[in-house]
Order: C-alpha cells, then structure tokens, then sequence
C-alpha cells in the first residue's frame, strides 16, 4: 500500500507529510483513528483540530 498515495486522498489532496515532525507512523496513526470515511464527517477544518 502507497501510505503517500492513500493519506494525499485521505486528507482531501492535502501532503501530511510535508509539514516538519510528521512521520509515516504519525499519519498511519491519524488514518486509523479517524477512518477514510471519518474525514468527511468534520465540515471545517477547526472542528477536525478540536
């Protein structure tokens, strides 16, 4: 599996991994906890931080 690939989609076109002190382990942990479907339940992205 393309973790890269799958969190870009994920995260709505959006590299998590370009930001300073995010690893693969920090975004698998994020995809986990969240689910792909998950995302699309915060409509803006102060909801999703809180």
């Amino acid at each position: 599996m393309d973790i890269d690939f799958k969190s870009y989609q994920m995260f709505k076109d959006f590299d998590l991994l370009i930001i300073e002190g995010i690893r693969y382990n920090t975004v698998l942990n994020a995809m986990s906890e969240i689910g792909f479907e998950g995302i699309h339940n915060f409509k803006i992205t102060k909801h999703f931080t809180s």
